[in-house]
């Protein structure tokens, strides 16, 4: 039987993140790139938040806990592709420690667990995409 929730798993594409060269960087998007990566602090958050979710009422529709799944396994790969971006990129301690705060207080706002995965991938990971492309596209070169 065919779901929302199958379709959108049966959609997916499967991946590995890979290391990568530190290649070049678009001049002035330095910082930038640093301060992206540093909310990859997020990643295991939103993993975490899906996680929690399950412990509670779910759709009995068929799909919904593998596609769950799947996305918390998404985050695994999401936070080691950003980690390895990280490596070659290396992230001053004053703007990782920006990024920690943000992270603390996420974890600690009173909110659903859905609802703050789904805010986080919505308003900061979807918008890092196009800013990684902008200013890193000749960076994040698969070695």
């Amino acid at each position: 039987m065919t779901t929302a929730y199958t379709q959108l798993h049966e959609r997916k594409r499967t991946w590995t993140p890979v290391q990568v060269s530190a290649g070049n960087l678009l001049p002035g998007g330095e910082e930038v790139i640093q301060r992206a990566l540093s909310l990859r602090i997020l990643e295991i958050p939103v993993g975490n938040f899906i996680t929690d979710a399950m412990k509670g009422d779910l759709p009995n529709e068929i799909g919904c806990k593998e596609l769950l799944l799947s996305n918390i396994d998404d985050e695994i790969n999401h936070d080691l592709a950003l980690n390895y971006a990280a490596a070659v990129h290396p992230v001053p301690e004053k703007i990782q420690a920006e990024a920690s705060k943000i992270a603390k207080t996420w974890i600690g706002f009173d909110a659903h667990p859905v609802l703050k995965a789904a805010i986080l991938e919505r308003s900061v990971f979807f918008v890092l995409l196009p800013i990684f492309f902008t200013f890193a596209a000749t960076s994040f070169v698969i070695m």
